[in-house]
């Protein structure tokens, strides 16, 4: 009786570890070993209007296991952008300054493993 059941958890344990391999699942890591955080911010123009010119925020983030990309705009608005396994998220967030005045847009991204890498860009709104 012990043996039977041995060879049926055995069986489960094989089926569970094959099905998760062939869907992507947690233990078939399509990106590799692990890769290093980067990421890429830029933007269509530097310098615009308040109020009336809209700003093109366009990123690219790099890395195994993303969790998320963080752009913030620098005058206390921000987007997040959900990760995947895929090793690459990238994106385009358009944002208009309500106030005129000098900003530094931030776009962060961050990984399982608690790493985390940024890039900034700077912007004047008259």
């Amino acid at each position: 009786m012990i043996l039977k059941n041995l060879r049926s958890t055995s069986l489960a344990a094989a089926v569970f570890v094959g099905l998760l391999s062939a869907a992507g699942g947690c233990l078939n890591n399509s990106t590799g070993p692990n890769q290093p955080l980067s990421i890429q911010l830029t933007v269509d123009k530097t310098s615009g209007s308040a109020g009336s010119d809209i700003f093109s925020f366009s990123f690219e983030a790099k890395g195994t296991f993303i969790v998320d990309v963080v752009l913030g705009f620098g005058d206390g608005n921000s987007e997040t952008v959900p990760g995947g396994n895929s090793g690459r998220v990238f994106g385009t967030q358009p944002h208009t300054y309500a106030e005129a005045g000098a900003y530094t847009a931030t776009a962060t991204v961050r990984d399982s493993f608690g790493e985390s890498a940024a890039d900034t860009v700077a912007i004047t709104v008259q």
